[in-house]
């Protein structure tokens, strides 16, 4: 299975250099649009708002906020 997973690019010599971001074939948002939720969070959006703009849950809004995920997305 790794290795299919390296074929596809999932998955790039070992899971510490696994695929992230929009490098993920199921991933919903771009590094950009992370940008954007991030700096909207900051000017005081609130999560529910954010999350309906960009047809995702509010968790995944809460989680990008607070840096549990899209880490490597300065």
């Amino acid at each position: 299975r790794p290795k299919e997973q390296v074929r596809k690019g999932r998955l790039i010599g070992n899971h510490k250099n696994a695929a992230r971001g929009e490098r993920v074939n199921t991933a919903k948002l771009a590094e950009g649009q992370v940008r954007e939720i991030r700096d909207l969070r900051t000017a005081g959006r609130s999560l529910q708002s954010i999350a309906d703009e960009y047809g995702v849950s509010k968790k995944t809004v809460l989680n990008i906020d607070h840096g549990r995920v899209w880490k490597h997305v300065a």
